[in-house]
């Protein structure tokens, strides 16, 4: 069992669906990765932020700002107000997505990496 708490494996879920189902990193012209990208894409955070809470000014913020995690949580209003969602935890999650750089092997590498980040939680 994967030892994250109830919040932040809501998260991790809707974040590895979006990614797996589009299949490419979210990134601007200049290749830096970006909440929302061309074409509706998407990163892993982006993925958990819905339209109704993203502004542009998001992409200008780190994953474990107070205004990105504010939208994050707004956006999925299954959470439970009594957990929280670790700064570590949002910040790991957008770096599987960010690392994750090579097109060709994109959804493995994301994988791999989300699979690290909930080895990494357990032993927390």
């Amino acid at each position: 069992m994967i030892n994250i708490n109830a919040n932040e494996k809501i998260i991790l879920d809707r974040a590895v669906a979006g990614i797996l189902k589009q299949k490419q990193r979210s990134v601007a012209e200049n290749n830096r990765c970006r909440y929302r990208g061309e074409g509706e894409l998407k990163c892993a955070i982006g993925q958990c932020i819905n339209d109704e809470y993203y502004e542009v000014h998001l992409e200008s913020y780190s994953a474990d700002s107070y205004a990105v995690t504010n939208a994050v949580i707004k956006s999925n209003s299954s959470l439970d107000p009594e957990l929280k969602i670790g700064s570590t935890f949002l910040l790991k999650l957008q770096a599987a997505h960010d690392d994750a750089i090579d097109s060709r092997t994109f959804l493995k590498d994301f994988q791999h990496a989300v699979e690290v980040l909930k080895i990494s939680k357990e032993e927390d």
